[in-house]
């Protein structure tokens, strides 16, 4: 694991917090390194499968003096004579060396005498030249043995179903969704169409399903490949800021937007390109600067995550040969440079956005701290679908206008009342009805079950909400009831009302029958069902 806690410290961003933690088990440069060699180990020696973690090196201790042997066949007696002979074995763990090889600083001559041994201390027939080549070589091969190591961790499951990169483009989704929630809490930066085409890339990531949605105008998405040229010296990079265009009628849209979210706007790609170079000429003295654009087709937030990985990986390039450096200071840079969580931090917070997060996390369900981390995930992700929805449609679902049925029935009442001359809260009428139910047909014991519900309630039951049971009708607030309110006006009031037979006629008109409205409820409906189905696969 890392040993830097530099972004947990700093991190004051709520996804920044999240990445940290999600990506703080990513491969140093031991870890990185035992991968490499026993890797290297045990493709020469596969019949071994070598633990390096349990190998030991064994080195002959040498020792040279007078030494009594036997002398000729011939009887002559005990010789004594200069010798050199082992007197036992000094014990080193193998994995000690490698540390000490990533900085080419081990002692690695090895004679026939040396050898390496198990876990149950059994001698392993292998070549320890081969060993100590590996050894050697093991400097020359740790820049692509991090990347590799660093690759293959993005690849991995952050929970069951999830690789990391699926689960870190989520949350580039979700900064990104959550600046945009920032223009209803105060920002006023982005104009509608500008949101609205930041909305098409978030709810439809892919050019495919943008092209199904929006037609061939809709928004495009680019990553910027930029080619510095100083004189002679030409440098490359991959930005991972995400480029959005998007046409309407005579306007061009560019938005830019970074992995925390932040956006910025331009009036035309030229404008981009213009700014950029001023941007970039701030930070070098530039002869030419080029940009060549890659659109996206795929998902866009997968692709930003792609990109965040491919600077990692040109970083780790810049830590040059192992040879003779402080292993330290190796750990402590590549720490800084594959630690993610720093582009979700923002140089300037916003407090709405801070207090959104503290929203949400006051609102989650009861369940959640009990939940599995794939249950987490999907729940987040599931809610993440109807804030974009929400946000797409205004918050406006294919029912907007159409009265809930308890609504309706309240509205129903309050009409029907009129005609007693005085009205009251339908609400507030409380009506208490028992009933008697036998313990089994004839039997002479049985349970009084006693029932209150308002006015309201019992009318959208029609005439089965208030059957002649005995009854008690008063007011919630303890007010007295108008003489109108008897047991048989109040049965007549919801047979007038006939909940069950207007209410239907109230969708069929409001849903059906406005016809300059009927398409854009079906696009709400299709688009809510599409969500609500989606959160169940």
């Amino acid at each position: 694991m890392t040993d830097t806690t530099a972004t947990q410290e700093k991190a004051s961003d709520i996804l920044a917090q999240a990445v940290y933690q999600e990506f703080k088990g990513r491969p140093i440069v031991i870890t990185a390194a035992l991968k490499q060699f026993s890797a290297a180990l045990n493709n020469k020696y596969p019949e071994l499968n070598i633990n390096v973690l349990t190998t030991t090196l064994n080195t002959p201790n040498w020792v040279s003096g007078i030494r009594i042997t036997e002398g000729a066949d011939d009887g002559s007696g005990l010789v004594a004579g200069e010798a050199t002979w082992i007197d036992g074995y000094t014990t080193t763990p193998l994995l000690e060396l490698m540390i000490q090889s990533i900085c080419a600083k081990a002692q690695l001559y090895f004679t026939s005498e040396h050898f390496l041994s198990d876990a149950n201390n059994k001698r392993m027939e292998v070549d320890l030249r081969e060993v100590e080549d590996l050894l050697r070589r093991l400097p020359k091969v740790m820049v692509p043995a991090l990347q590799q190591a660093l690759t293959e961790y993005w690849s991995e499951p952050a929970v069951e179903g999830t690789s990391r990169w699926q689960w870190f483009s989520d949350v580039l989704k979700t900064a990104l969704l959550a600046r945009i929630e920032q223009e209803g809490g105060g920002a006023t930066t982005l104009d509608q169409e500008q949101i609205d085409t930041l909305l098409q890339v978030i709810h439809y990531p892919t050019k495919l399903e943008r092209s199904i949605h929006y037609g061939q105008a809709c928004a495009q998405a680019f990553l910027f490949d930029y080619l510095a040229r100083t004189g002679r010296t030409t440098s490359a990079s991959l930005s991972y800021a995400v480029v959005v265009t998007r046409k309407i009628e005579d306007r061009e849209i560019v938005l830019r937007f970074e992995p925390h979210g932040a956006v910025e706007t331009y009036d035309s790609l030229q404008a981009f390109a213009h700014a950029q170079g001023i941007k970039w000429g701030r930070r070098m003295e530039l002869t030419v600067l080029e940009l060549q654009p890659y659109e996206s087709m795929g998902d866009v937030f997968v692709t930003q995550a792609q990109a965040l990985l491919n600077n990692q990986l040109e970083s780790l390039s810049s830590l040059g040969a192992f040879e003779g450096q402080d292993l330290k200071a190796l750990e402590d840079r590549t720490a800084r440079l594959t630690d993610p969580a720093p582009y979700l931090l923002k140089h300037n917070p916003d407090p709405y956005e801070q207090k959104l997060y503290g929203e949400v996390k006051s609102q989650l369900p009861d369940w959640i701290d009990l939940a599995t981390p794939a249950e987490t995930q999907e729940y987040s992700r599931c809610m993440f679908r109807f804030g974009v929805l929400q946000q797409a449609t205004k918050g406006k679902v294919y029912t907007d206008g159409l009265r809930a049925t308890e609504q309706f029935a309240k509205d129903a009442l309050l009409a029907g009342m009129a005609k007693y001359g005085e009205t009251l809260d339908p609400d507030t009428l409380k009506i208490t009805q028992t009933r008697y139910i036998a313990d089994a047909p004839g039997a002479p014991t049985g349970s009084a079950i006693t029932e209150t519900d308002s006015l309201t309630r019992r009318a959208m039951k029609g005439l089965a909400g208030l059957l002649h049971f005995k009854t008690t009708i008063k007011s919630a607030d303890g007010n007295a009831l108008p003489a109108w309110v008897t047991e048989d006006n109040l049965r007549s009031l919801i047979a007038d009302v006939d909940i069950g037979r207007h209410y239907p006629e109230e969708v069929r008109k409001v849903l059906l029958e406005d016809l300059e409205r009927r398409p854009g409820r079906e696009k709400l409906y299709a688009d809510q069902q599409r969500v609500q189905i989606a959160g169940r696969r």
